[in-house]
């Protein structure tokens, strides 16, 4: 089966190669990285990879992108523009982040996930259980809520 994953732009695309052999041998598959991805093997192991592929393609490191390759890890991709228009967009990236970034570690060393805010996207890896519970602090900071509500999410 061959599965085709995206488009990636040229700086995503130099780190997908760079680490395309690592991908290939761990995935058991092959990969073809031109204007799309192509991906060719396994159909449950495409699905995996793509998944990999993905979380590079939208601002994850291969470390941090290799942990969907074990069992209980997912990927969760919350699109920015669909819930709030250009203008707030620097705001609400800047509210996730927070002052040095301490809002996101916050938000990753809580739930014991990574998360990654590029583009007009948030993305999350982790164990499923705790990506709901990361989702639902980054939720309510987008929604306009206070850090310190986000944080009593986190600690529940």
């Amino acid at each position: 089966m061959t599965l085709k994953v995206l488009e990636i732009n040229d700086e995503r695309k130099s780190i997908l190669l760079n680490c395309k052999k690592d991908i290939e041998k761990i995935g058991k598959l092959k990969i073809e990285v031109n204007q799309d991805v192509v991906i060719n093997g396994d159909p449950l192991q495409e699905i995996i990879v793509a998944d990999v592929v993905n979380a590079i393609s939208i601002g994850f490191s291969p470390e941090r992108a290799f942990n969907l390759f074990r069992e209980s890890f997912g990927l969760e991709i919350i699109s920015l523009p669909g819930m709030l228009g250009n203008k707030k967009l620097t705001t609400i990236k800047a509210r996730l982040i927070g002052r040095n970034g301490i809002t996101r570690r916050k938000i990753e060393y809580s739930t014991k996930t990574f998360v990654s805010i590029y583009e007009k996207n948030v993305s999350i890896i982790g164990e499923w259980k705790n990506i709901y519970v990361a989702k639902d602090a980054i939720m309510a900071l987008i929604k306009g809520r206070s850090h310190s509500m986000a944080y009593k999410i986190l600690n529940k």
